[in-house]
């Protein structure tokens, strides 16, 4: 009877240990996370078409034009999307094809929207 009950605590005691989390076991990390090297050429696309709407604006303050208006609009929302995707691909929510989608979403539309403003205002755009 004695050994049924060693045996029974036993079981109780093991089965609580392993329940028990260890504390000092490192959280896993997301297989999302960016590796080193991903973030700078994403960076620099985004850059680069934060420059083509700087230059789009700046046409936009020479000279009103609606149309020109509505495609900068459209411009700066899909930055902003491609921006806040990047973000959360630095944190592990997002994948890197997201991320590149709205960014290459965004050049494209940047791009035409500084074609259409070199078009309204010459080169000056």
């Amino acid at each position: 009877m004695l050994l049924v009950l060693a045996g029974f605590f036993y079981l109780v005691i093991r089965l609580a240990l392993m329940s028990v989390k260890p504390q000092g076991k490192q959280p896993r990390v997301s297989p999302l996370l960016p590796r080193s090297g991903e973030l700078e050429p994403l960076e620099h696309r985004l850059n680069q078409v934060s420059a083509a709407l700087v230059q789009v604006e700046q046409a936009l303050l020479r000279k009103e034009n609606a149309s020109l208006r509505v495609r900068f609009d459209q411009a700066r929302k899909a930055e902003q999307n491609a921006r806040q995707s990047l973000e959360s691909f630095r944190r592990g929510i997002a994948s890197r094809s997201a991320v590149t989608q709205r960014i290459d979403k965004a050049h494209k539309v940047s791009a035409a929207a500084l074609a259409d403003a070199r078009r309204l205002s010459g080169e000056q755009a």
